[in-house]
């Protein structure tokens, strides 16, 4: 007796169209792939550009913008970078022999308080203040009853301006050396300062015509 053969061919091929994929599903998937591969490059490159890292530090760089001068348009001198305020201004209260400043007086005094080594340069003041004026013809100039030196008016001329305690003045004269006892001649008295000034062994020399009150 003979049996019936079954058909295995048919079964294998339908199985083997079950699991046969679509064209398409492949193609989308190679579409897929280059799509994530082309923004991996471009997010790259964008994180590499010089250009663009350039850009991000300059923007984030808070730089203030410079004054303009209201005169010139142009950026004002007060707002460049290194720019000394008040650079070639006269500082109040200046008081100079031949460029060296007098005060504090103790900088360029001696072990006793003389003021000899300033004896022939130039003395130049600028806003100085009036400390006392003790004499008619003399005054102190400086910024304390310790700290200061006196001023000895000279000349016949009148500049019309009588000087007085708490002024500020301008004036230019010579440093000239004085005996023990100038103080009596001057007119000042021990209350008044006149062992200072006698100590110091120089005064300065101004022509009334010369002596101002300071517009500072």
């Amino acid at each position: 007796m003979s049996h019936p053969k079954s058909d295995t061919t048919g079964a294998t091929r339908a199985q083997a169209a079950r699991r046969r994929k679509p064209w398409w599903l492949w193609a989308l998937l190679a579409l897929l792939a280059l799509a994530l591969l082309l923004l991996g490059l471009t997010q790259c490159g964008n994180s590499d550009d010089p250009a663009s890292t350039a850009a991000g530090t300059t923007g984030s760089t808070n730089t203030p913008a410079p004054e303009l001068d209201a005169a010139t348009g142009g950026p004002s001198p007060a707002g460049l970078p290194g720019a000394a305020a008040g650079a070639g201004a006269v500082v109040q209260g200046a008081l100079t022999a031949d460029g060296t400043s007098l005060l504090p007086v103790a900088q360029v005094a001696g072990p006793n308080g003389e003021l000899t080594s300033q004896v022939g340069r130039t003395a130049t003041a600028r806003g100085v203040l009036v400390q006392s004026v003790p004499a008619d013809e003399g005054f102190w100039a400086g910024t304390s009853e310790t700290d200061r030196v006196w001023v000895q008016l000279s000349g016949t001329g009148e500049s019309g301006y009588v000087v007085q305690q708490g002024d500020r003045v301008d004036f230019t004269g010579p440093i000239a050396a004085h005996d023990p006892g100038f103080a009596a001649q001057a007119g000042v008295d021990p209350a008044e300062g006149a062992d200072q000034l006698d100590q110091q062994g120089s005064h300065i020399e101004v022509a009334k015509s010369e002596l101002r009150r300071s517009a500072a």
